[in-house]
């Protein structure tokens, strides 16, 4: 079983940071809450933290999404250029930390495993202590602790029961309150398109880009 940390204790709140920090590093898996799911998190750039995501979800070629820190960290990791890139910058400023993918064009560049199709998904977590370790470690690849066909995980104690050591770093963030599907928007093309409707409504978006399709 992995080391378990409860974000209730101020004390146990620093050491588990301190250790999901090195564990991301190491190419290790942390669980912690995402806002609507229980997740797994890795450094984006560690190819062994990525490949066990990708066997544990037995799906060879799946690109896998990252969570960044802030705004302005995207630059580095996807290509947001015309119309689509501008309306990428408005929905950053306003809509960020919160339930929002988007779906870009990756760096060709870049030195890492979690895009073999050259588009990335990416979003910016709410829960305080996700994105404290997201801004301490930097771009960090991040998929669903269930399975498809199972219900998200709501409390820590579930995942724990699913995968066991599988996870180095358990980070307990407290149970789910609410599912929150996270809204897409694709910025791949010339102009906006909103892929799924979720914590962010369609009418919210429109507000924001008029000319979303």
């Amino acid at each position: 079983m992995g080391f378990h940390y409860d974000g209730r204790d101020a004390q146990q709140r620093a050491d588990g940071l301190t250790h999901a920090l090195a564990a991301a590093r190491r190419g290790e898996l942390v669980a912690a809450n995402i806002d609507g799911a229980y997740a797994l998190l890795t450094d984006a750039f560690s190819h062994s933290g990525v490949e066990q995501i990708v066997k544990l979800k037995a799906r060879p070629n799946m690109s896998v999404p990252v969570l960044v820190p802030r705004p302005g960290t995207v630059d580095g990791v996807a290509l947001l250029e015309g119309e689509s890139g501008a309306a990428a910058r408005v929905l950053m400023r306003d809509c960020w930390p919160g339930p929002l993918t988007l779906l870009a064009r990756v760096q060709p560049s870049l030195p890492w495993r979690c895009t073999p199709e050259g588009v990335v998904a990416l979003r910016m977590p709410m829960h305080p202590w996700t994105l404290e370790l997201v801004r301490a470690l930097g771009p960090t690849a991040c998929v669903p602790s269930h399975s498809p066909e199972q219900e998200p995980h709501r409390l820590i104690a579930e995942v724990e029961a699913a995968l066991g050591a599988v996870v180095g770093v358990y980070l307990d963030g407290g149970p789910l309150l609410e599912q929150q599907t996270s809204s897409i928007v694709d910025v791949t093309g010339a102009e906006p398109r909103l892929l799924r409707e979720g914590g962010y409504s369609r009418s919210r978006l429109q507000a924001l880009l008029p000319s979303l399709a």
